[in-house]
């Protein structure tokens, strides 16, 4: 299954840049590819992770650890900067939890992840 998107909602900040993204589903496997249209010089994606997932960092994946039993690796091999940040997931109105979020810089135009669970 593939399901493709587009935006130009970056327009409001005064830039001609049209967001464009790719899902490819396979049995195990969510592939998504971001491609950005127009000029810019450093674009950032966030993944807002649920409190209770766990991370173990490596140099070129991070592993999620959903309870004890699941496991997902999460692959970025654009050239960027990927790093964990503190964030907070709400649950509903008031109410704040603290949770992890994924940040990747890059300057690529081009941005493919891949979400791999077994």
């Amino acid at each position: 299954l593939i399901a493709y998107s587009s935006h130009d909602g970056f327009s409001r900040f005064n830039r001609q840049i049209i967001h464009h993204r790719r899902w490819c589903f396979y049995e195990n496997i969510v592939h998504i590819q971001d491609r950005l249209e127009g000029p810019f010089k450093l674009a950032t994606l966030y993944f807002y992770l649920h409190p209770d997932v766990e991370i173990t960092e490596f140099k070129d994946k991070i592993i999620l650890h959903i309870g004890e039993d699941h496991r997902v690796t999460f692959q970025i091999p654009t050239e960027g900067k990927l790093s964990t940040n503190m964030s907070f997931w709400y649950p509903k109105f008031g109410k704040s939890i603290p949770n992890l979020c994924l940040k990747m810089e890059t300057s690529e135009n081009i941005i493919d992840t891949k979400i791999i669970w077994d």
